[in-house]
């Protein structure tokens, strides 16, 4: 097997053993501070760091680390690229045939993990090794694979581009996005759920003031909070996390802070009981196609 194949195959086992921690832990605080100052050592199994350098170390070198592996064998940009340069004169199917058999999605769910704790940086190195890994599997299914002669595309991969690359915008979607999971329990919801409540909320939110959209946005969390069909997968109080979705799109924190927690009934005072149904269809819309 060629050394990046057995790379990304190593990266693959790494995330899978990384994948349960993030999943089941809050490193939020962790992520928020110093990484390599280890916190709630009686609740946390393995520091943020570590978790983060055992992936990592498969795609860049890795400072005071004992175990970095030659340079010539991370999954770096410039690494993957020439690989597949190198794969595109030469046609060889047979060197990419393995990637059949590596498990691609941990990468990806590791990735996507690190991006809602504010580790673009990082989460971008993994995306890379992902969809180097992704297409090299749709390519070792094409009977026609050859050496590129004209007479069809040559492989490419889209790689992300670096943090430091990042416009200005979408360095702040990246804050936002990142300040707005903070209002789920870890292993509530998946990564692309998350995404799309985040999405739904922000579009929502843009619409004209005078359909009050906020409304609907508080009555979609409160119902994320009590229906047992969501799987009630926030955490905090219903004025925290409000607190943090309004702020997070730039509405002021005092947004819809008069609503009470039982606000969805009909006969309470300050009810949201008539934004209901715009709520739910928010909910079903975002979350149908994510389950």
């Amino acid at each position: 097997m060629h050394k990046l194949l057995t790379s990304l195959k190593d990266l693959s086992g790494a995330a899978a053993e990384a994948l349960p921690l993030l999943e089941k832990y809050n490193y939020r605080k962790e992520a928020r501070t110093d990484m390599d100052k280890h916190l709630s050592m009686d609740v946390l199994p393995k520091p943020l760091r570590e978790i983060v350098d055992s992936v990592l170390v498969y795609c860049t070198p890795l400072i005071d680390h004992d175990d970095n592996i030659p340079s010539d064998t991370l999954l770096s940009k410039k690494n993957m690229q020439i690989f597949i340069e190198n794969l595109n004169v030469t046609g060889d199917s047979d060197l990419i045939h393995c990637c059949q058999f590596i498990e691609l999605e941990p990468i990806m769910d590791v990735a996507h993990s690190l991006n809602e704790l504010g580790l673009t940086t990082q989460g971008r190195l993994l995306s890379n090794a992902y969809e180097f890994g992704v297409k090299l599997r749709s390519c070792s299914r094409t009977s026609a694979f050859r050496p590129y002669d004209g007479s069809q595309p040559p492989i490419q991969v889209n790689f992300t581009v670096p943090a430091e690359e990042l416009s200005d915008d979408e360095k702040l979607q990246a804050r936002r996005y990142s300040d707005f999971c903070a209002i789920f329990k870890p292993g509530g919801l998946n990564s692309a759920q998350r995404k799309a409540l985040f999405d739904a909320f922000g579009s929502t939110l843009a619409q004209d003031k005078k359909s009050h959209p906020h409304l609907v946005v508080v009555t979609a969390i409160l119902l994320l909070m009590n229906r047992p069909v969501y799987g009630k997968p926030l955490t905090g109080t219903l004025n925290s996390i409000r607190t943090t979705v309004f702020t997070t799109f730039g509405w002021p924190a005092t947004t819809a802070n008069s609503y009470p927690k039982d606000a969805l009934k009909k006969g309470v005072t300050q009810s949201l009981y008539n934004y209901k149904e715009k709520a739910a269809l928010l909910l079903s819309t975002a979350l149908e196609n994510t389950r």
